[in-house]
């Protein structure tokens, strides 16, 4: 309140959208200073959708230019009017000046970006030929469209353009974003508070009393994702003035107007959160906000976009079964979910592998999925609430149902910062007072995250009378020991193993039954009696020392006939018939087979 009552009038020369843009500012006075007919100083500036940005940036350009120069707001960037039909366009009419565009009106015109271009980089520009012109395929060109443009838009805008021509970050090199918060000092609320004021006496709201202006600028510090900032995004503070003055016809508007007022913006807009309300109090949303279930863990999930999103939880579920699948993504099958999302599954795959798989493989056939969600789900916030239901499942191990989970985490099992985690806070937080507050709820969230905490007053006082409470991890044993009450049992530096009746032994031993049914091992095959062993080790009795012994064994004898003592018995009988000779009789040597040359004769 002392800063809003101190806060003086500045930047009476600056219009409002640029206080406390001081990058914007020097970007500015330089394009102005170095700005020369055929030496063109481009830039682009990126700056929040929803407000007319481009007229107060041609608006300062234009007290930095002087008389000099000349600077030109572009309302209608199409090809005909900026080339000209038969006549000179736009661009020719803009020599040696300085053109303020918005990004988005070129890409409503394919063709409006290449006529800009050209007078960009050539100084030159071709006209389009016109109705009266003796040859239409004749090209006329205009020689003085010698200019600087300053490219104003969001980042999205300039991401199609680029899109369009790769070369456009070499053409306009220089950029410079603006800034969306200031911080929340008497610098920053200073610079809020004009920034209020002027845009009151712009819609003729008229003044507007100091506790009113002080209630508005700590709802604007609860929109910004961290502490200690004040977003400047105040359309919806102008919005609320406008609907205060409404309600308070005369007078300076004072606190009540403009609270009743938000009040009324805030009711109109959340249609869709009371309906997710009224499915949790009827019990069609299926939820608890006491006891301990196995493998089920309560997320918070964000809907919506802007100021009319908010956070209802959901239930995330796991089961587990013998199989080769690995994680199955149930929301990924189903195609509900994003690649951030899919991601974040994909990092906790290689967490459990990193962890329980490094003698045998997994044996796991697992399931995740969001209950109850039936549209398009993304981002990796919901990581660490999908571990430990998946944990719990394989454990045995209940978790507790009064905590709301928030975290996305790495491979390595230490936990990453989100988003939204005011809204979260806040969601949970209504849920617990919807399904009955036990006092001992509360929200488990990562500790890199706890500086974009911006607690409304009344959780604050519930937090201080112990009704509600957060939580801050920085591991995921934190969390498993805090929701399964269990320690989490970190593997040995030396042998490897997990501590006894800790949660990751329990997961061990589950996962290792599991692997030996999928993969069991190769049994021996039986000794026949008789047999030699398979090994056998000869111990000297004077050294003591082994020496391995032959363990071959010899082919063991054919218990039927073979060919040779068939065809022997046959000979045999042949002989004691007649004594003729056979084949088999007949002498294999050669010599005693063929007579020789004197015999012959």
């Amino acid at each position: 309140m002392r800063w809003v009552r101190q806060a003086p009038d500045t930047h009476k020369k600056l219009p409002p959208l640029l206080w406390a843009q001081e990058h914007v500012q020097e970007a500015l006075r330089l394009t102005a200073t170095l700005h020369r007919p055929g030496l063109p100083q481009h830039l682009q500036i990126v700056s929040p959708s929803g407000w007319e940005w481009a007229s107060a940036i041609a608006e300062h350009l234009a007290t930095q230019a002087g008389n000099c120069t000349d600077v030109v707001l572009l309302q209608r960037p199409h090809q005909r009017v900026l080339r000209g039909e038969g006549a000179p366009g736009e661009l020719h009419r803009c020599d040696e000046s300085i053109v303020v565009v918005e990004v988005a009106r070129l890409l409503d015109d394919d063709d409006a970006w290449p006529a800009l271009r050209e007078a960009m980089t050539l100084g030159s520009v071709s006209q389009l030929p016109g109705d009266q012109q003796d040859s239409p395929d004749q090209v006329v060109r205009i020689d003085s469209a010698r200019l600087s443009a300053v490219l104003v838009g969001p980042e999205s805008d300039f991401r199609r353009l680029r899109e369009q021509d790769g070369a456009l970050t070499t053409l306009v090199p220089s950029r410079v974003i603006i800034r969306t918060e200031v911080s929340r000092d008497s610098a920053g609320v200073g610079t809020l508070v004009g920034l209020l004021r002027t845009a009151a006496e712009t819609a003729g709201v008229g003044a507007v009393s100091a506790p009113a202006l002080a209630w508005l600028i700590e709802e604007e510090a609860g929109r910004t994702t961290r502490r200690g900032h004040i977003s400047i995004q105040i359309a919806e503070s102008i919005q609320c003035l406008r609907e205060a003055r409404v309600l308070q016809t005369r007078g300076t508007l004072n606190e009540g107007s403009v609270r009743e007022a938000m009040a009324h913006m805030r009711a109109r807009r959340a249609t869709a959160e009371e309906n997710h309300r009224v499915r949790v109090e009827f019990g069609q949303l299926l939820l608890h906000a006491k006891g301990k279930k196995q493998g089920v863990v309560n997320g918070l999930m964000v809907y919506g976009s802007g100021p009319a999103s908010y956070c209802i939880p959901g239930r995330i579920t796991a089961r587990v079964s013998v199989g080769r699948e690995g994680l199955v993504n149930i929301e990924r099958e189903a195609k509900y979910s994003g690649r951030s999302f899919d991601k974040g599954v994909f990092l906790l795959n290689g967490f459990l592998r990193g962890l329980f798989a490094q003698e045998s493989p997994l044996g796991l056939g697992a399931t995740l999925a969001f209950e109850q969600s039936y549209g398009k789900v993304d981002g990796d916030s919901a990581t660490l609430a999908e571990a430990v239901a998946l944990i719990s499942e394989l454990s045995g191990l209940p978790c507790r149902q009064d905590i709301g989970v928030t975290g996305a985490i790495n491979q390595r099992g230490e936990l990453l910062p989100v988003g939204s985690i005011n809204l979260k806070v806040l969601g949970w937080w209504k849920t617990c007072q919807q399904l009955g507050r036990t006092g001992t709820q509360g929200v488990l969230l990562p500790r890199a995250t706890v500086p974009a905490l911006q607690i409304p007053r009344e959780l604050q006082a519930a937090m201080e009378r112990g009704e509600f409470h957060l939580w801050a991890a920085d591991t995921i044993e934190d969390a498993l020991e805090l929701l399964l009450e269990t320690p989490a049992g970190l593997a040995g530096a030396h042998d490897g193993r997990f501590e006894d009746h800790s949660v990751y032994a329990k997961v061990a031993r589950r996962l290792g039954t599991m692997s030996q049914r999928l993969y069991p091992k190769r049994r021996e095959p039986a000794k026949r009696k008789g047999a030699p062993a398979k090994t056998a080790v000869a111990e000297t009795a004077t050294t003591g020392t082994k020496s391995p012994v032959s363990t071959k064994r010899s082919p063991p004898k054919p218990k039927g006939p073979t060919k040779k003592s068939a065809a022997k018995k046959k000979t045999t009988a042949r002989k004691k018939k007649g004594g003729s000779k056979t084949l088999a009789d007949a002498p294999t040597d050669r010599a005693a087979a063929t007579p020789s040359s004197e015999s012959s004769q």
